[in-house]
């Protein structure tokens, strides 16, 4: 049945595939950089993989970066995705362009909060080290789960597992756990009252973790597991189901009732939540093969 889905889904991904080569996050709506790069990761047809790439590699920035669309002239968090999406299709053309845009990466500023007095004040109230540093959103911001596990994917799948920035990357994610597990798109406690853990930021954080070579005998990686079982089991869109399908994938931990819901949300043309973005993550999480190189743990 997953084979049927995949095949329908990347032929939607080819009949919603803009005249510029990329794709937005609904079906005719403006090419955007993460649905462009999503669907370039999922192995859509040969001719749409390379219009799409085509598109990213137009759209990159002078300084190595991507912002949101073509039109963002600043940017972002968005580039850890742009730079994904080019690994995994090495050539000539990718290959000085990815690279541009890990420089980026890493050199992305970030705030670090590292004044005793104030470092005390946000412990208090947070409970999180704030001399950490993973990804902002925007540079010179304050780190956020999400563009950490994801630039830490970038990094991990160019081969640059022993940057420092890398290290401390994990060591953020660690102390951003939310309390039971699981994480959240940012702070685990607000006044030291626990915030709930969230599905997308969990699977996503559990992917990153995967490529820096956690072990699943972890307490954290463990319970992290366990908490994104526990909220995928929600009434949830389908692209954050899909990206919990795919982290439980990666750890062994499938549980094919959540791929069979996720079959049961395409529709009739072949796609989810009527836009490519959806779909293409849909088709990551059907798909056999694990995406990023993470391998099986």
């Amino acid at each position: 049945m997953s084979i049927r889905a995949v095949q329908h889904a990347r032929d939607y991904l080819s009949e919603t595939q803009n005249d510029d080569g990329g794709w937005g996050y609904k079906s005719s709506s403006q090419s955007v950089t993460e649905a462009t790069a999503v669907a370039v990761i999922a192995q859509t047809s040969v001719a749409s993989r390379e219009s799409g790439i085509n598109w990213l590699l137009r759209t990159q920035r002078t300084d190595g970066s991507w912002g949101m669309n073509a039109q963002d002239d600043s940017g972002n968090w968005l580039t850890a995705w742009a730079v994904l999406a080019l690994l995994l299709q090495p050539t000539e053309k990718t290959r000085p362009a990815a690279r541009q845009g890990l420089d980026w990466l890493l050199a992305m500023g970030v705030v670090r909060i590292t004044d005793p007095t104030t470092a005390t004040d946000i412990m208090g109230t947070l409970d999180i080290n704030p001399a950490l540093a993973g990804w902002p959103w925007q540079p010179d911001e304050a780190p956020f789960v999400e563009p950490t596990s994801l630039a830490l994917l970038a990094l991990v799948a160019a081969g640059e597992d022993t940057q420092p920035r890398l290290r401390e990357a994990k060591a953020y994610l660690r102390d951003r756990v939310c309390r039971g597990g699981g994480w959240n798109v940012g702070n685990p406690y607000m006044f030291r009252k626990p915030l709930p853990a969230t599905p997308y930021s969990t699977a996503v954080a559990l992917l990153a973790l995967r490529a820096a070579g956690a072990d699943r005998v972890d307490p954290i990686v463990s319970a992290g597991i366990t908490t994104l079982r526990q909220t995928l089991l929600s009434r949830l869109e389908a692209s954050t189901l899909a990206w919990g399908c795919t982290a439980l994938r990666v750890w062994r931990s499938e549980d094919e009732s959540f791929r069979e819901r996720l079959i049961q949300m395409q529709d009739n043309q072949g796609g989810w939540d009527r836009g490519p973005y959806a779909t293409a993550s849909a088709m990551i999480a059907l798909q056999d093969t694990v995406p990023f190189n993470l391998g099986r743990s």
